[in-house]
């Protein structure tokens, strides 16, 4: 089988946008997988590193990874959820809701963020059942937020905590 025959996806170079950093791409599955089915169109990406050919990963809709960002395993991003600079979304984690998360971190195992959370971090990893919503805001380094950890905001103002990724 040829490494074309392989493939899960295409990036459609027709169907771009410019994000401020350089252009992002729709993809779109070109056979069946997880929840997939051939024909769907995905999220956007800024190329073919930015989403593993194997496993049941997937980005969906408007969600999307940009700059060394990679999404493996079973991982899933979506509902306008963005992650861009060098963050890694493996295992069974997901990112939904319109959440941020830009810097250098790994979200694994079955960590879920969701609801507008907000990550920047230098050598940061989420992971276990670890929950981040409503609104949380995290800006650490050199740190493990992990178990069955929940972290959560019950102030709707967050402007302190921002990605660069508009």
């Amino acid at each position: 089988m040829t490494q074309e025959t392989n493939k899960k996806y295409i990036i459609l170079k027709d169907e771009k946008l410019e994000d401020g950093f350089g252009w992002l791409y729709r993809i779109q599955a070109v056979k069946d997988f997880g929840d997939v089915k051939a024909g769907d169109k995905g999220g956007w990406v800024s190329g073919y590193h930015n989403l593993s050919q194997q496993g049941n990963c997937w980005i969906y809709d408007d969600a999307c990874a940009c700059d060394d960002s990679h999404v493996s395993d079973n991982a899933k991003l979506k509902d306008y959820a963005c992650i861009n600079e060098n963050v890694d979304i493996l295992g069974n984690a997901i990112i939904e809701k319109n959440s941020r998360l830009c810097g250098s971190i790994s979200v694994e195992d079955n960590a879920l963020l969701t609801d507008d959370t907000i990550v920047e971090g230098f050598n940061l990893t989420i992971g276990g059942n670890a929950i981040l919503r409503k609104n949380a805001c995290v800006d650490i380094s050199h740190e493990r937020i992990c178990g069955n950890a929940v972290i959560e905001s019950s102030i709707d103002d967050y402007e302190e905590c921002v990605c660069e990724y508009q």
